[in-house]
């Protein structure tokens, strides 16, 4: 493949076909819960009366060369299909917001 990015989402989904689950004797650690916007509702006066919180949680791909926002490497995996799909000649709609 010439993509780095679908060369290495390659080599995850192989690793993770192939892999078993071993127990370590280890505590799971809860991750922490970063709020990155907060929609308020309120009642007819106005008077906050709670609210719907939106949180991302940060997942990562560690590797040698460096660690990968798992994120991240999906929206280039996702551009890099675009430009394959574009490139011969199979464009795919865009949806109405």
């Amino acid at each position: 493949m010439g993509s780095p990015a679908l060369s290495l989402c390659c080599a995850l989904c192989q690793g993770s076909k192939h892999a078993t689950l071993k127990q370590k004797g280890i505590a799971a650690v809860r991750p922490e819960r970063q709020v990155i916007s907060e929609l308020p509702f309120v009642d007819g006066n106005g008077k906050k009366l709670g609210a719907i919180q939106f949180s991302a949680m940060e997942m990562a791909v560690v590797r040698s060369a460096g660690n990968t926002n798992a994120f991240d490497l999906a929206d280039e995996c996702l551009a890099e299909w675009d430009r394959l799909l574009e490139s011969r000649g199979l464009v795919l709609p865009v949806l109405p917001a």
